[in-house]
C-alpha cells in the first residue's frame, strides 16, 4: 500500500562529513563490482508470474541524494520524506542513498526495495560501498560472501542475461 512502501530501511550515523562527489564514485565503483545491486526488474508481459531481473552494465539514474539539517526535527522530515516510497524497480539501481548532512555529523541513510535486497544484503551494500571510499587498505568484502539469498541461485553463479525470482 503506499502508506507502508515495500522498502529497507538503513540508517548509518557518521562523526564528521563525507565528500558528495566521493560518495558517488564508490558507489559507482561498488556496482562495477557488484552488477546484481544495479538489478531492475525486466519488462514483461501481464502474463507473467513473476519478477525477470537484468543487469544493465550502469546504473540508470544517480542514486545519491544530499539534504542538510539543522535540528533532529529536520533530520525526521527529511527521513519521512527520503522513505516514503520504495525506490522503482524497473529503474537502476533499486536503491537510493540520503547523505544528510548536519551540523558536525552525517547521517547515511539507505532506501532500498525489498524485492531486490533484504537487510543482509542491504549491510553488505553499504559495506561495499565504504570499502571503496575509505582507502586506508582496510580488508574487501570477503569473495565468497552471499550476496542476497533471495536471487536465485542461478545468478548467483553468474548466468548472462535475465534470471527469474518468484513473487
Amino acid at each position: 500500500a503506499p502508506a507502508e512502501p515495500n522498502n529497507v530501511h538503513v540508517e548509518i550515523w557518521l562523526p564528521g562529513h563525507l565528500d558528495p562527489g566521493r560518495l558517488r564514485d564508490a558507489v559507482t565503483a561498488a556496482l562495477a563490482a557488484e552488477p546484481r545491486a544495479g538489478v531492475r526488474r525486466a519488462r514483461g508481459g501481464c502474463w507473467r508470474r513473476g519478477y525477470a531481473w537484468e543487469f544493465p552494465p550502469r546504473a540508470d539514474e544517480d542514486p545519491v541524494v544530499t539534504g542538510a539539517w539543522e535540528s533532529m526535527a529536520d533530520l525526521n522530515l527529511a527521513r519521512e520524506r527520503f522513505m516514503a516510497a520504495a525506490p522503482p524497480l524497473d529503474r537502476s539501481p533499486p536503491f537510493r542513498l540520503l547523505l544528510a548532512r548536519g551540523p558536525g555529523r552525517d547521517s547515511l541513510v539507505l532506501n532500498a526495495h525489498h524485492a531486490a535486497f533484504d537487510g543482509r544484503s542491504c549491510l553488505r551494500l553499504l559495506r561495499l560501498i565504504a570499502d571503496r571510499y575509505d582507502d586506508t587498505g582496510l580488508p574487501a568484502v570477503p569473495a565468497g560472501e552471499p550476496w542476497d539469498t533471495r536471487i536465485p541461485r542461478s545468478a548467483k553463479n553468474g548466468s548472462p542475461g535475465q534470471a527469474r525470482h518468484p513473487v
